[in-house]
C-alpha cells in the first residue's frame, strides 16, 4: 500500500500594525465619536491634499495606503493625541496645516515649537519682472526697484537673485555697486501663461539655487514645496471694483491673489490691504505682515534750492477712474482757483480716455488755463516736480498704499488726501484729510495744505520724520527679518 500525501502544516500569521489605519475623513464631514476602544488609538486622520496625478500624498512623497477594513472610530475634537502623533511621522504629517483650508503646501511648525532665525547670509530670489514693460513706471515698479536697492544696502553679505523675463532689458538696479545681483531669466515659451506657470515655473525655481522666493507682484500658480516663499499684495482693487477692469484682468488678478493667499508669509503694504485680505480670502492674521512700500531715497529731506515761479498743486498717479480726478479733484480745484487764481494744478499721467475726460472737465469748469498736463514723467522729472510743488493732493477713492502721499511727506511737503483709507493711514496726523467725499471738503483740505508751513520749518521736518519708516533700507530690514524667520523655520 502506497504512502498517501504528506500532511502540510499551514501557518496563517497575521502581524497586526502598530497603529491600525483609521478611516479617511473628508474635510467638512461631521466627526462621530467612537463607541469603544483603547484611548490611545482613538485618532482622527485627515485627507491629504491630492497631487497633480490624482493620488494622495503619503510619507516622503509616496501615495498613501488605501484605508483597510480595520477601520477605527474617531475621537471628538479632531486633534491627534500627543504620544501617538509624535511617535509616527506619517501621522504627524497628517495634521491640518496652519494655513488656508484649500492650501496644498507643506504643514507648518506646530504652535509652541521654537523657530530658528538664521543669521547666515541668504540667497533670496525676487521677481523683478515688474521692472520690465509698462509696470516699470507705476507704483509696483517703484516698489521692486527700491526694495532691491534697500536689500543690497541693508544686507551687504547676501547674494540677491533677480528674476527677469526673456523679453525687454532691465535697467541698472540701485545699490548694485558690488555686482551682487544674480540675474535669472525665466524663459516663457509660446502658450498660455497658466501652463507655463504650472509646468515650467517650478523647474527654473528649483534650478536657481535660491533659498526662498519673493513674488513681488503677480504670484505664480505653483511654487515647489521645498522652497518657502513670500508674496506681496499691493491692493485688491480689481476684485473690489470689477466693473472698472476688463474680464481678462479680473481673471488674472483673481488667480494671482488666490495664489498669494497660500504663501508662507503674505506682505501687505498697509493695514487696509491686510484687513481686505483677511475678509476676502480668510488669510489668518499670523501669516500676514504689514510692511509699507519703500520710497525713493533721493526724496528725503527739504529741497536744496528755493522754489521759483508760480505756486502749484501737484497730483501724481494718472487718470484712472478711482483717482477721482474728474469727479472730485477738478471741481475742488475750481473752488480753490476762485480764491487763489495764481495757483496752478499740475497732473502727471499718459494719454488716454482718462486724460481726455480730465481736459474736457477742466474746460467745462473754467480752469483750463490753470491746469497743466505733464504727461508720463521719468524719476528725475518726478523728483523735480515734487521739489518745486507747494503741496500734493491725492483725491483717490481707494488706494492700496498711497505712494504719492508718502513721497510728499519724504520731501516735507503738506499733502491733502481724499477718502482713500490707505492714504489716510500713510499721512496720519501729518497730512490734511478731507472731512468727506464731496469736492467742497477736498477744497478745504487743499487750502489748508497750501497755507501750511513749508518743508524747511519744524512742521516740514516732522513730515520727513514720519516718512522715515518708508526709507528703502528700513523697509528692507523688515523684509529681511521675514526672510530669515521663514528660512529658519523651513530648516528647523
Amino acid at each position: 500500500m502506497g504512502a498517501g500525501p504528506r500532511p502540510v502544516l499551514r501557518l496563517h500569521l497575521r502581524i497586526p500594525e502598530r497603529h491600525p489605519p483609521a478611516r479617511v475623513r473628508r474635510l467638512g464631514d461631521p466627526v462621530r465619536p467612537r463607541a469603544a476602544g483603547p484611548a490611545h488609538l482613538q485618532v482622527q486622520r485627515r485627507r491629504l491634499p491630492p497631487l497633480r496625478g490624482g493620488r494622495r500624498a503619503g510619507a516622503r512623497g509616496r501615495p498613501a495606503r488605501r484605508p483597510s477594513h480595520h477601520a477605527h472610530g474617531r475621537r471628538a475634537g479632531g486633534e491627534l493625541p500627543g504620544p501617538v502623533a509624535d511617535a509616527d511621522p506619517l501621522r504627524r504629517r497628517l495634521r491640518t496645516p496652519e494655513r488656508h483650508p484649500r492650501s496644498r503646501g507643506r504643514p507648518r511648525v506646530p504652535a509652541g515649537r521654537p523657530q530658528a532665525v538664521l543669521t547666515a547670509p541668504l540667497f533670496p530670489l525676487l521677481d523683478a519682472r515688474p521692472l520690465q514693460g509698462p509696470t516699470a513706471s507705476r507704483g509696483v515698479g517703484a516698489y521692486v526697484r527700491e526694495l532691491l536697492g534697500g536689500l543690497a544696502r541693508a544686507e551687504p553679505e547676501w547674494r540677491i537673485g533677480v528674476l527677469v523675463g526673456s523679453g525687454s532689458g532691465l535697467e541698472p538696479l540701485p545699490g548694485d555697486g558690488g555686482g551682487r545681483f544674480e540675474t535669472i531669466v525665466a524663459w516663457k515659451p509660446p502658450g498660455p501663461a497658466v501652463v507655463w506657470g504650472r509646468l515650467l515655473g517650478p523647474r527654473w525655481l528649483l534650478g536657481s539655487g535660491a533659498e526662498l522666493f519673493h513674488a513681488t507682484f503677480l504670484a505664480p500658480p505653483r511654487v515647489p514645496r521645498r522652497i518657502p516663499w513670500v508674496a506681496t499684495v499691493h491692493d485688491l482693487i480689481p476684485l473690489r471694483h470689477p466693473k472698472l477692469f476688463p474680464w481678462r484682468n479680473r481673471v488674472v488678478f483673481s488667480l494671482s491673489l488666490a495664489a498669494a493667499a497660500r504663501a508662507d508669509v503674505v506682505l501687505a503694504v498697509s493695514e487696509f490691504t491686510a484687513r481686505a485680505l483677511r475678509e476676502r480670502f480668510e488669510v489668518p492674521a499670523r501669516r500676514i505682515r504689514v510692511v509699507p512700500a519703500p520710497v525713493d531715497a533721493a526724496l528725503f529731506g527739504p529741497p536744496g534750492e528755493v522754489r521759483t515761479g508760480p505756486p502749484y498743486l501737484l497730483h501724481l498717479g494718472g487718470f484712472d477712474p478711482l483717482k477721482g480726478v474728474t469727479r472730485r479733484l477738478l471741481p475742488a480745484f475750481a473752488l480753490v482757483a476762485r480764491r487763489r487764481p495764481d495757483v496752478l494744478l499740475v497732473m502727471t499721467g499718459g494719454p488716454g480716455p482718462g486724460r481726455a475726460a480730465a481736459a474736457r472737465a477742466a474746460r467745462e469748469l473754467g480752469v483750463a488755463r490753470s491746469v497743466r498736463f505733464a504727461g508720463v514723467v521719468s524719476r528725475e522729472e518726478r523728483r523735480r516736480l515734487l521739489r518745486g510743488a507747494s503741496a500734493v493732493v491725492v483725491a483717490s477713492d481707494e488706494e492700496g498704499f498711497g505712494l504719492p502721499a508718502a513721497e510728499a511727506l519724504a520731501c516735507g511737503l503738506p499733502v491733502a488726501v481724499g477718502p482713500a483709507e490707505a492714504t489716510r493711514e500713510v499721512v496720519g496726523d501729518a497730512g490734511f484729510p478731507a472731512e468727506g467725499p464731496e469736492p467742497e471738503a477736498l477744497a478745504r483740505a487743499i487750502e489748508a495744505a497750501l497755507d501750511a508751513p513749508g518743508p524747511r520749518t519744524e512742521q516740514g521736518r516732522a513730515r520727513v520724520a514720519r516718512a522715515r519708516r518708508f526709507e528703502p533700507e528700513a523697509v528692507a530690514r523688515e523684509v529681511a527679518e521675514v526672510y530669515r524667520g521663514l528660512a529658519g523655520r523651513a530648516g528647523a
